[in-house]
């Protein structure tokens, strides 16, 4: 794609989005498609050719719009946090474009340094002491499995370097959950080898 093709289809994607963003209220809040009538909508194989960017967006609007659920809409009660706003959508659309890695602050101290900040606002904002620390996960299950392994990694002695299959020194470790427990917890304790067993209490 040219720069100029990529300007063209660019600005034909925002004024997709943006009458979206201004009329999601046209739209079934939940999609009304029967099960497999997207996939029979599509080809069988990948496409060997390329197609224009009119014919993908033709696609997408004729195929895939009629099997979404539509979280912007104004009656859609579920809210879950998401870059469904315009500046959210423009903060994705640039962060597409630089494609920076965060693994370490060598990779991209941009990013690295940007996070620290953010977290140390988010903190102060919800009056957690100074020498409280984080990191900006992808989702919240993957936070919780986190937080699970550094449970176990203060609980279990070398667990790091051992693991706990086979070890005789290790006592049965357990998570508590109440019948409001999201169905992650179970998944993660599963995850990192301590068996459904160690749900304690009401686990989905």
């Amino acid at each position: 794609m040219t720069s100029d093709e990529f300007r063209k289809s660019g600005h034909a994607l925002v004024d997709w989005i943006a009458d979206y963003l201004e009329h999601s209220d046209r739209y079934p809040v939940l999609s009304r498609v029967a099960p497999r009538d997207i996939a029979q909508a599509l080809p069988a194989d990948a496409p060997e050719d390329p197609e224009s960017f009119e014919d993908i967006m033709r696609d997408f609007e004729r195929i895939l719009v009629p099997g979404l659920t539509h979280w912007n809409h104004p009656g859609f009660m579920a809210y879950f946090a998401i870059t469904g706003s315009a500046p959210g959508v423009l903060a994705d659309f640039l962060s597409a474009a630089l494609n920076q890695q965060a693994m370490l602050w060598r990779t991209s101290p941009a990013a690295t340094e940007l996070e620290a900040v953010t977290l140390g606002w988010l903190r102060r904002l919800i009056g957690l002491p100074d020498d409280f620390e984080g990191v900006i996960y992808d989702t919240a299950s993957i936070a919780t499995m986190h937080a699970i392994v550094a449970a176990r990694e203060t609980a279990i002695a070398g667990v790091r370097a051992k693991g706990l299959a086979g070890r005789s020194d290790v006592p049965r470790v357990a998570v508590y959950c109440s019948d409001q427990t999201h169905s992650s917890i179970d998944k993660a304790v599963i995850a990192i080898d301590s068996g459904e067993h160690a749900c304690v209490g009401a686990c989905p």
